[in-house]
């Protein structure tokens, strides 16, 4: 009964990342009652007895204690105590771990899980992929949420939430690994699989989540050069993805050359006014955001460096413990941590008073750096660096030896990890609920073939 429950809850869990981190957390939090409740009835104290969860624990001590040494009252704009903040993230982060290990147990055991989680992450990933395209067709999707017009962005059924893109992104190679576990190699799974990740990445394009469809490009360019076999569906990607990128250097070229050009592609009438609409923000906003029309250049954007500048000077006044989980949202306003670029200020309004502060500096490992210290970003560097090693072997080796050492199932897993915590792309809040979630998802799966535990 335990473990059919256990199986459910992870199933449902592509389904209630759509709805928001409500649900999702409920998931995660069901998940991890119900394998303690396990380990203690049966004994199953071995799934405990393994490196990731002695790394794990670590890191959880850890990042617990950094938030009891968080205290810096800011009353002065109403701040509660900052450790209470800090808190929220890590007392409990603990679930995360428990939910790993729960992903684990029941892909070793459940014949329910192994049975119908290719159904479980399709069905939600494709409707949220075909609701997306009816509202860009029509303006509304299938619930009536309208679609973001002013910046001609695509949310579907995450209505005012721009995360379509991150979770098609995200869910893209757990959702192809448990493909590959399900369908033989052949002309027809070629053919499949180059419709799936062309069709994901038109969705992450219209999304206007220019970070999700940039990692959408790196995730197929590992596809092709990772992926054992497959010839035909690796062909076809390069035969499709070359024209592509010349299509949009032509363009990029275009709008550098002559900043009159996303009117002269909006009067076409030749153009589909979504596509225009889309390519013209797009490609347009990318090449303003690094500063191209200011004669300057930035690291993503002015806002994304002002942050990056904000927690690198936090880092350095505490580079191995860090000031706490979600401190980056308080200490941001200190004028000890001001970024030496030229900043427009605004006036105090309880949120943000300059363009340096958000609530994290929309980089995993800045992030960590500045909130968690060096000792707390080891960990995630080193899941990062061993993907990395392990697909890179696994290349080698086909080239030296003809030799495969990993299957296309551990492959789309490794790639899942490399994608999310690629290091050179803006990323969510890396203690936000939700994206945790979908980590700790990647990380369960991850552990079935590489953590051993004792038998």
């Amino acid at each position: 009964m335990i473990n059919t429950l256990l199986a459910i809850s992870i199933l449902l869990l592509p389904t209630a990342l759509v709805t928001g981190p409500f649900l999702t957390d409920l998931l995660v939090v069901l998940c991890s009652l119900l394998f303690v409740y396990k380990i203690y009835s049966e004994n199953l104290s071995k799934y405990l007895i393994n490196n990731f969860s002695l790394y794990f624990s670590l890191f959880f001590i850890f990042i617990v204690i950094i938030s009891t040494f968080s205290l810096i009252p800011f009353s002065k704009h109403n701040f509660r105590d900052s450790y209470d903040l800090s808190y929220e993230s890590s007392l409990f982060y603990f679930r995360f771990g428990i939910y790993a290990l729960a992903i684990l147990f029941i892909s070793n055991s459940s014949k329910l899980f192994k049975k119908y989680f290719l159904w479980s992450i399709s069905i939600p990933l494709f409707i949220v992929c075909f609701d997306a395209i009816i509202q860009l067709l029509f303006g509304k999707n299938i619930l009536g949420f309208e679609n973001i017009s002013h910046n001609y962005e695509v949310t579907g059924l995450f209505r005012d939430e721009k995360i379509l893109g991150s979770y098609v992104i995200r869910l893209t190679p757990v959702f192809l690994a448990f493909y590959f576990l399900k369908f033989k190699e052949n002309f027809l799974t070629n053919i499949s699989l180059y419709i799936f990740l062309l069709f994901f990445l038109f969705i992450t394009f219209i999304s206007g989540e220019r970070t999700s469809f940039f990692m959408m490009v790196i995730l197929i360019l590992l596809y092709i050069i990772f992926l054992n076999g497959y010839f035909y569906f690796k062909s076809l990607l390069i035969v499709t993805i070359i024209p592509f990128f010349i299509f949009l250097s032509i363009i990029s070229i275009n709008f550098i050359l002559d900043d009159e050009y996303i009117n002269k592609i909006q009067d076409s009438p030749f153009v589909p006014n979504f596509l225009e609409k889309t390519i013209s923000r797009n490609i347009y906003q990318t090449i303003s955001s690094f500063g191209y029309y200011d004669e300057n250049f930035y690291f993503f954007s002015k806002s994304h460096q002002s942050h990056y500048e904000t927690a690198y000077q936090m880092y350095k006044s505490r580079i191995f413990f860090g000031y706490g989980p979600k401190m980056f949202r308080i200490l941001c306003h200190d004028d000890r941590f001001t970024p030496s670029m030229d900043i427009p200020s605004k006036e105090w309004t309880g949120t943000a008073k300059t363009y340096q502060c958000s609530t994290h500096p929309h980089n995993t490992y800045i992030q960590l750096l500045a909130e968690v210290g060096i000792f707390g970003v080891v960990p995630v560097l080193f899941l990062f660096l061993f993907s990395l090693f392990k697909l890179t072997n696994n290349l080698i080796s086909k080239i030296l030896s003809q030799e495969i050492k990993i299957s296309n199932f551990n492959i789309s897993i490794l790639l899942s990890i490399f994608i999310n915590f690629w290091p050179i792309m803006p990323s969510p809040n890396f203690f936000n609920n939700w994206i945790s979630a979908i980590y700790f998802l990647s990380i369960g799966l991850f552990l079935k073939e590489y953590i051993k535990y004792y038998k």
